[in-house]
């Protein structure tokens, strides 16, 4: 299963239910056809910006930020520009 696609597994998993730990939230996301590393998903939780919060029984539970949107930090944005940029030009126009 491709990242995308299963940050986006992630987001809908959080946002039909409340998991209060990553091993709660991991074999959901294996019963759904995405076995993850905790790892793995540390990382995808972070991506997306989710955090704990308390639920209405105190609780902490995890939440997505607002809208499901990758939140790509410096070091993956300096990744993806590597593997996909080749080369920059400049050119000058003088007005």
């Amino acid at each position: 299963m491709s990242r995308q696609r299963r940050l986006t597994l992630l987001s809908q998993l959080l946002a039909d239910r409340r998991f209060h730990n990553q091993d709660e939230l991991a074999r959901a996301l294996a019963r759904a056809g995405a076995p993850v590393t905790q790892a793995t998903l540390s990382r995808d939780l972070r991506s997306l910006g989710v955090g704990k919060q308390p639920d209405a029984a105190g609780r902490g539970a995890y939440r997505l930020p607002g809208p499901a949107t990758e939140m790509l930090d410096r070091q993956r944005q300096q990744l993806d520009l590597r593997a996909f940029v080749n080369e920059v030009r400049s050119r000058r126009t003088w007005w």
